[in-house]
């Protein structure tokens, strides 16, 4: 394997991305794992700020995400726009994702730069689950 050859765990390409993130974005738990067994930074940011906790996030990677918050992700990092986990997770249409985001501690009045909130978001794609907690935290 090349991270015993010597291989960065934690080198990132042009736009900022790591092996992790790219990991986290295909929901492959096995690799995430491994990778952060092997010191991937949980937290490391690309360029616009996302981290793998939102790629995970964004793409519905719920297995993914509970094992990289349970590993110390920070799940309310915030990327360059200034949103969340639980705002990606609510914009993409994930709502047993941002469910289980609130369950980790997720700032439910976080708010992004353009002032959108998860509750907006969820509202918007129709997340009436994730709404009515949003609405009860």
């Amino acid at each position: 394997m090349l991270i015993e050859k010597g291989a960065d765990v934690n080198a990132k390409n042009v736009d900022g991305w790591t092996a992790l993130m790219y990991a986290a974005s295909r929901n492959n738990e096995s690799l995430c794992m491994m990778l952060v067994d092997k010191g991937a930074d949980l937290n490391a940011k690309s360029k616009d700020g996302a981290t793998a906790l939102m790629l995970s996030a964004q793409e519905g990677g719920e297995s993914v995400a509970v094992m990289l918050i349970e590993k110390g992700a920070d799940v309310n990092a915030t990327n360059k726009k200034g949103s969340t986990a639980l705002m990606v997770s609510a914009s993409f249409g994930h709502e047993s994702v941002g469910l289980m985001l609130l369950e980790h501690g997720a700032d439910a009045n976080s708010k992004s730069k353009e002032e959108e909130t998860a509750l907006m978001l969820s509202a918007e794609n129709g997340l009436d689950r994730l709404a009515v907690k949003l609405i009860e935290k």
